[in-house]
């Protein structure tokens, strides 16, 4: 799904940048008004956690709407670089190959992180047995020449 709506994303972008740029803003502003209003009219027994999600999306509106005041002439720079964006890439194609090869490249690279962390997570407990051979290692490693003698550092 999130694949299907980027790919229109960028098919709106090559086709309208300007018209694109303005409507992000404005549907990002009223998806963020349209959940704060859902939350505060929204009966649940949970009312304190709903309550702070709604201030907090209205405080993200809010913020949104008054960066998009604040900014409202970077948007215009915005739609050129846009357009010229679009230009360059309708011009040289092959590198539009660059993004699912960056993707592979992320998702690679994702797969290896969640491999990584079950590794780490699968660990068990470890136990110590004396008659374990690494035990030993490790447990006289750290000891002098004299029996039951620790190694004292000079300082």
């Amino acid at each position: 799904m999130s694949v299907g709506v980027s790919i229109l994303f960028y098919i709106f972008v090559e086709c309208l940048p300007w018209i694109t740029l303005k409507s992000t803003i404005i549907l990002s502003l009223l998806v963020l008004l349209a959940l704060s209003i859902v939350l505060f009219i929204y009966k649940t027994d949970n009312t304190k956690s709903k309550i702070l999600a709604a201030i907090v999306l209205c405080s993200l509106f809010l913020i949104t709407l008054i960066s998009a005041i604040a900014f409202r002439k970077a948007f215009s720079l915005s739609a050129v670089f846009l357009k010229e964006s679009t230009k360059f890439s309708s011009k040289n194609r092959g590198t539009l190959l660059y993004i699912p090869i960056f993707l592979i490249i992320l998702f690679g690279f994702l797969v290896i992180i969640i491999q990584e962390y079950k590794g780490f997570v699968s660990v068990g407990t470890p136990q110590f047995d004396p008659a374990n051979l690494y035990y030993e290692v490790i447990h006289y490693s750290f000891r002098s020449i004299k029996k039951d003698c620790y190694l004292q550092l000079p300082f």
